[in-house]
């Protein structure tokens, strides 16, 4: 099963996915990923890269410019019969 089509298009719904994973986790799960907080003073180091990196896919996705991204996914035995597109 195909969940996204291109790079750009996994980028473009990251924060939609965002929003509604933290919803399940705060609904379903009861926001337990906040008992984090005991641990690191206050602090929530698992939520802030979430949200760092929720915020980076939404300037990408302003832009609309894949090539912002810094790490390129690693080639597999499947890279030279399907080169991966950034589109």
């Amino acid at each position: 099963m195909v969940v996204f089509s291109s790079a750009k298009d996994l980028v473009m719904k990251t924060p939609n996915f965002s929003r509604g994973a933290l919803h399940r986790l705060d609904a379903e799960f009861g926001a337990q990923y906040r008992y984090a907080e005991a641990c690191f003073g206050g602090d929530n180091p698992y939520l802030e890269e979430l949200n760092r990196n929720v915020s980076f896919a939404k300037l990408i996705a302003s832009k609309g410019d894949v090539r912002l991204l810094r790490r390129r996914p690693p080639g597999n035995v499947a890279s030279d019969l399907f080169p991966p597109t950034l589109n």
